[in-house]
């Protein structure tokens, strides 16, 4: 029987599989509307976080009843949210490593390793909260990738285009995966409670930060023994 953190390993596996299989069906230029996705996102059966802004979670393509593994990668990370598909089919997953290891990595449908993000060295590099946030792939293939404190903006090909900081933004908390809207910005609301949203072609605050109203919540209550 599999261990619980084994389970979890092949369930990520298999989720890259097959996005990699929805990939080759995705690959070949089409209107976004064929997949009923959201404007603003890549024009791919999965290009954020439950597939589109509607959180649907519905996949748009057919699946064989048998299916065979083509290939595996990160076998030994840790994997929180499942990957997204870029347009031209390339696959992008977060993993949750550590210092000097990377935290974003891309496939092509093949399996092959594309790039990845630089190894994390101190906080200023893509940290281990990206673990928490599944890469958000915009129409014109850039990918949007939150960890701890800030927010990345990458090429296809992994050249980072701009990095956003929260803390300066207005901050403390922050994205569990940042969404698109329709007037080009790219952010959400962080863990604290802050509407942030930013330029998507240069990264600069789009709109002052705002705060959402709210109170405490009702102290916790304690566990039962045992």
């Amino acid at each position: 029987m599999l261990s619980p953190g084994s389970l979890r390993r092949a369930r990520a596996v298999a989720g890259l599989l097959l996005l990699g299989a929805w990939g080759g069906a995705c690959a070949s230029p089409v209107a976004p509307a064929r997949f009923g996705q959201t404007p603003g996102y890549a024009p791919s059966a999965w290009a954020t976080l439950h597939r589109d802004a509607r959180n649907s979670d519905f996949a748009p393509v057919f699946v064989a009843s048998q299916l065979r593994v083509a290939w595996t990668a990160l076998e030994d990370a840790a994997m929180w949210v499942g990957p997204t598909l870029g347009p031209e089919g390339h696959v992008y997953a977060t993993t949750g490593r550590g210092v000097g290891t990377s935290h974003l990595h891309a496939f092509d449908r093949d399996g092959r390793l594309l790039w990845e993000s630089a190894p994390m060295r101190s906080e200023a590099d893509l940290d281990h909260g990206a673990v928490i946030n599944a890469p958000v792939v915009g129409d014109d293939g850039t990918v949007y990738q939150a960890d701890l404190d800030q927010l990345w903006a990458f090429a296809p090909d992994g050249r980072v285009r701009w990095t956003a900081s929260l803390r300066a933004a207005g901050a403390s908390g922050h994205f569990v995966t940042p969404v698109l809207d329709g007037r080009g910005r790219v952010g959400g609301v962080t863990t604290d409670g802050v509407l942030l949203l930013f330029a998507r072609e240069t990264g600069e605050l789009a709109v002052p930060a705002f705060e959402l109203p709210g109170a405490a919540g009702p102290p916790a209550i304690p566990a039962p023994p045992g």
